[in-house]
């Protein structure tokens, strides 16, 4: 897309592709001016430097740890004077400053922030002032704002908070003390919570891979006894979930990885060696033994839409792309990319734009950038970059970036080196109905539902309704996000309803439904005529009962006139009850 460097195989080597707002942020070494911070917005004129932060020639200012808080980027950077300490940008030179010198403690001297971490908006991060060494702190991107939330060691050593991680509202990390050695803790950025240790007195608990789990963090840790294991915290406790490789052994969990209320990850039960395993926090369980006869070493793990893509090695095909659903069934080779024996090594899983990018060799055209769609026929080479054998991916370079609905990666191709590329995904989007009258139903309403998605989120959905045989209407807004119901009711008929949904990339995929609609009758009694009959026979009936009291009670006073007339009241009230039950007669 954009070559930083335009001499001979010269690589400008772009690293740390991070997204913020409407810019793509990297860091990449320019001519002249070492390793400095840039940015995209998606054109090759767009492509530029942010700020030469260090300017002595040559030099670089390093940035590192790039992290987006809305649409400003956060990251590491020396300037030459101040050391490494805290900066920030948005995309412009004049907007790329230093937040706060953390570290005065002698000129040039560094802070280092490390584990650069956005919770709700919120920048945590390790750093050392000095005095006190390296402790957690929080910005909201002012000086001012930039501060020290707790001394968790008071000791010039520091407490070394790393493994931040968001989990919930919260920030969850582990840290060090003198009593305690390193254990968990939590913070809402005003207080620091200790959580009861894992590994109690001096020795330490160790929590690493901290991974939310719908609110739960997940991670491994010992307690000193059993080697590290599965463990999880609610924010008040921290419990081993189960001891997978009992005595001396350590089930050692990598790769955590959340999908729903489940995490997955990459574990050994000393038995089988290691294989898939998922929790649910009551529990651990197998979910396949890929490699029945040695280890599958599940690597990589990566969500994408619910179901879990991830490299293994099966035995017979090499390590190559596989999928699960949680269940054994369910688990299964994607493709043999390499095929035969040999491996494909799939790396660098990113599941961008309902898509799954990853590089793999074919043995064909080298190590290369991958998508996949879940199938065997959607895995595809995105583009072989380097031609034949040669490997356009280095190892050690940045995994893909998902911004504009293209795809962002760094790749190696002769002449011009180590530069920057965008793939435009040009693969239309899966759309589903998934409730609804179904095709070639006949239905008794007519104030239909249907609800529908996509596989590559976000995608927003036009619809439209209209009678079988008829000309199709334009697409228009659906009632809902991702449902629609007629604005009113169906008359008897068949109908078409057709949903269109559209991705990032503005590729355009579409589903059909056509079905019938038939709305009985009103049941016999129900109809509003019968109503008001009914109405009408019950009042004429009531007339007519109180005419014969009326009659009767002129009998009793045995003056004729006066009976005379209750008599003409009482044949002229059974007339209109007689009149009321045909009406009735006729409308029920």
């Amino acid at each position: 897309m954009a070559d930083i460097r335009p001499d001979l195989n010269v690589d400008s080597d772009p690293r740390e592709l991070t997204d913020a707002g409407d810019k793509l942020y990297f860091t990449a070494v320019g001519d002249g001016v070492g390793r400095e911070l840039y940015v995209t917005d998606g054109t090759e004129a767009g492509t530029h430097i942010v700020k030469d932060i260090n300017p002595t020639a040559d030099t670089s200012s390093n940035p590192g740890s790039l992290v987006a808080v809305g649409g400003t980027v956060f990251f590491q950077a020396n300037d030459g004077t101040n050391g490494a300490e805290l900066w920030k940008s948005d995309g412009t030179a004049a907007g790329t400053a230093m937040v706060n010198d953390i570290n005065t403690q002698f000129p040039g001297a560094s802070s280092t922030p490390t584990w650069l971490t956005n919770v709700n908006g919120t920048l945590f991060f390790a750093a050392n002032d000095g005095p006190t060494g390296r402790e957690l702190y929080k910005s909201d991107g002012t000086p001012a704002g930039t501060v020290k939330v707790g001394d968790i060691n008071p000791d010039p050593g520091g407490s070394n908070p790393s493994e931040l991680a968001k989990v919930g509202n919260q920030l969850y990390f582990a840290a060090n003390t003198f009593a305690a050695g390193f254990e968990l803790y939590r913070s809402d950025g005003s207080t620091i919570t200790a959580l009861p240790e894992i590994n109690p007195g001096t020795g330490n608990g160790n929590p690493e891979l901290i991974t939310d789990v719908g609110g739960t963090a997940f991670f491994r840790a010992t307690d000193g006894t059993t080697g590290r294991e599965l463990y999880k915290s609610d924010g008040s406790t921290a419990t081993r979930v189960a001891d997978l490789n009992p005595g001396g052994g350590e089930g050692l969990p990598v790769y955590l990885t959340a999908v729903g209320s489940t995490v997955y990850f990459g574990a050994n039960d000393g038995t089988i060696g290691r294989e898939l395993y998922k929790s649910d926090g009551s529990t651990i369980t197998l979910v396949k033994d890929i490699n029945g006869s040695g280890q599958s070493f599940p690597s990589e793990l990566t969500n994408l839409n619910g179901t879990l893509y991830f490299a293994a090695f099966e035995g017979t095909n090499g390590t190559e792309l596989w999928k699960s659903d949680g269940t054994e069934p369910g688990t299964s080779l994607v493709k043999d990319i390499n095929s035969g024996s040999a491996d494909s090594f799939p790396q660098d899983l990113r599941a961008i734009g309902g898509r799954l990018y990853f590089t793999a060799d074919d043995a064909t055209s080298g190590v290369e950038r991958w998508v996949s769609d879940g199938t065997g026929a959607g895995t595809q080479i995105v583009a072989d970059i380097a031609p034949g054998a040669a490997d356009s991916v280095p190892a050690g370079i940045s995994p893909p970036v998902g911004f504009d609905g293209a795809v962002y990666f760094a790749a190696d191709q002769d002449p011009t080196g180590l530069e920057l590329w965008k793939y435009s995904d040009t693969i239309p989007p899966t759309v589903t109905i998934d409730s609804g009258p179904a095709t070639g139903s006949t239905i008794t309403t007519g104030s239909p539902t249907f609800g529908f998605s996509s596989d590559d989120s976000p995608s927003t959905f036009q619809c439209r309704l209209y009678a079988t045989g008829s000309t199709p209407p334009a697409f228009g807004a659906c009632s809902g996000a991702s449902s629609h119901t007629p604005p009113s009711a169906l008359a008897d008929g068949s109908y078409t309803f057709d949903v269109q949904g559209t991705d990032v990339g503005g590729n355009v995929g579409s589903a059909s439904r056509s079905f019938t609609v038939a709305v009985p009758s009103n049941p016999p009694g129900d109809s509003a005529a019968c109503k008001k009959a009914r109405a009408g026979l019950e009042a004429a009936n009531k007339k007519l009962k109180e005419a014969k009291a009326a009659l009767k009670k002129a009998k009793k006073s045995k003056k004729k006139a006066k009976i005379k007339k209750a008599k003409a009241k009482a044949k002229k009230a059974k007339a209109k009850v007689k009149r009321a039950k045909a009406a009735v007669a006729d409308a029920c």
